[in-house]
């Protein structure tokens, strides 16, 4: 069921203290993609729950009452999403989209992210949500060459 996002979402910057809640989001957002399964040398990437570095990158966190429901992180410099991880078990009821359309509003004008070409789901959602396919390239994953997109959303 669709959350009300006027009634139940707030969108806020980061801090330091939501770190650990978003290492556990991208933890448990990694383990129910379709993405491990697909490069399996990268299974354990996210095991540790350890938050994403952040330098030079601001953070908003998507918060329901008294609960971090997903976050993102992005250079509003460089106009470019670096991270969106949501819950699991709340994707689907736009958090996310919250996520991205703030981020965007923030940086202004066109915006770009990379992600894994095995992240079909994602690509798929990205793609639904207004961004094309610019590039596409391979960097190392967990000591592997794997493929990755360039995503464009103006």
């Amino acid at each position: 069921m669709p959350i009300a996002l006027n009634s139940n979402l707030t969108i806020r910057a980061g801090r330091p203290e939501d770190d650990i809640r978003c290492g556990q989001i991208i933890a448990a957002a990694w383990m129910a993609s379709d993405v491990p399964y697909r490069l399996p040398h990268a299974l354990d990437m996210f095991d540790d729950g350890a938050p994403l570095p952040t330098e030079g990158r601001q953070r908003l966190i998507a918060e329901m009452p008294n609960f971090i429901a997903g976050f993102t992180d992005f250079n509003a410099a460089q106009r470019h999403v670096w991270y969106l991880f949501v819950e699991p078990d709340l994707q689907g009821n736009g958090i996310g989209s919250a996520l991205l359309d703030k981020a965007q509003e923030i940086m202004g004008g066109a915006i770009t992210l990379q992600c894994l070409a095995a992240a079909r789901r994602s690509l798929a959602w990205y793609k639904a949500h207004g961004f094309q396919t610019v590039g596409v390239f391979d960097r190392p994953l967990c000591g592997r060459d794997v493929g990755w997109a360039r995503l464009r959303r103006t």
